[in-house]
């Protein structure tokens, strides 16, 4: 009994190392992402671009929201994505794991539906990992 026990101990455990990893490459893709649609928050993320946020809260159900939802300046996007970049870094360093995971996941959820027109799976499994990531230690 004592053995397969062991086994299932030794399938079940997660190593903290390999878990450190994988989110510092994870935190790195995220960065490099945010990066890539800095360019595009006056086409996709703004007032001025594609879809206003008037035509999403008549076009889209109730509960699509998000930060990005509040505002439509383009440099208040810009400094929401600043601020997203930050939280990046800190989860990339390890600094204060759960908040600055739940924080992101938020930004990332908000910044989806913020455009969804212009969204592919990628977007939606990144907002679903980082709904896991905010659980592990």
């Amino acid at each position: 009994m004592n053995s397969f026990k062991n086994k299932w101990y030794n399938w079940l455990v997660i190593d903290s190392r390999s878990l450190r990893l994988f989110r510092v490459a994870f935190g790195l893709i995220l960065l490099v992402d945010l990066l890539i649609k800095f360019n595009d928050i006056p086409a996709f993320y703004s007032d001025v671009g594609i879809v206003s946020n008037t035509f999403l809260s008549s076009a889209l159900p109730s509960w699509f929201f998000g930060i990005f939802q509040f505002c439509g300046d383009p440099d208040v996007v810009r400094l929401l994505f600043g601020f997203q970049a930050v939280l990046l870094i800190g989860f990339i360093l390890g600094w204060g794991l759960p908040t600055v995971t739940v924080i992101l996941y938020v930004f990332n959820f908000s910044l989806v539906n913020r455009m969804p027109y212009a969204m592919n799976g990628a977007n939606f499994l990144i907002t679903n990992l980082l709904f896991i990531f905010s659980f592990l230690p």
